[in-house]
């Protein structure tokens, strides 16, 4: 249903949008000025969601006395965009912990529509063991709070998470 706002600067709305109580009504419902109403197109904002990745198989399940060197990784992550050349290069260890190299988070590779990179893929190690990773889009920004939100989500769901933005219009 569309919304208005009123005209009016005496009206209790006090210029907030609103939905019409009835079909076909020119004035205010709540001040019942005539003629007041303006359709209220909302202001478009662009927010950062997240997705689980069903395809592939499930990462560790990770042993509750490693949960602090995965989240301590995940802490020191820094990354928060990525070019399709640096989402190309496999294999590249971008955070460590400490001089153990067995403990760390990987780039590793691109995610590819055909033949066109969508995302870098980063995946938290300790060991060979995938324990948690992400899909990041390539060319776009995000917060780094989204980005460690979207491992410590993937640790508990044992599934890469991808990272996407959506246009809301409030």
């Amino acid at each position: 249903m569309p919304r208005y706002t009123c005209a009016t600067a005496t009206c209790p709305t006090g210029g907030l949008p609103f939905e019409l109580t009835s079909a076909g009504q020119t004035y205010c419902p709540r001040c019942f000025m005539a003629n007041a109403l303006t359709p209220y197109a909302g202001v478009a904002r662009i927010v950062e969601r997240m997705v689980n990745v069903t395809e592939g198989n499930l990462m560790t399940l990770t042993a509750s006395g490693s949960l602090g060197d995965c989240n301590t990784l995940i802490q020191q992550f820094h990354i928060t965009l990525v070019s399709d050349d640096e989402a190309s290069r496999p294999h590249d260890c971008v955070v460590k912990l400490g001089s153990d190299r067995r403990k760390r988070i990987d780039r590793q590779g691109p995610v590819q529509t055909g033949h066109t990179i969508t995302h870098g893929k980063f995946a938290v190690q300790l060991g060979t063991a995938l324990n948690a990773g992400i899909h990041l889009p390539v060319n776009e920004t995000y917060s780094i709070d989204t980005i460690r939100e979207a491992f410590r989500q993937s640790l508990l769901q044992r599934r890469y998470v991808r990272l996407f933005k959506e246009t809301v219009i409030d």
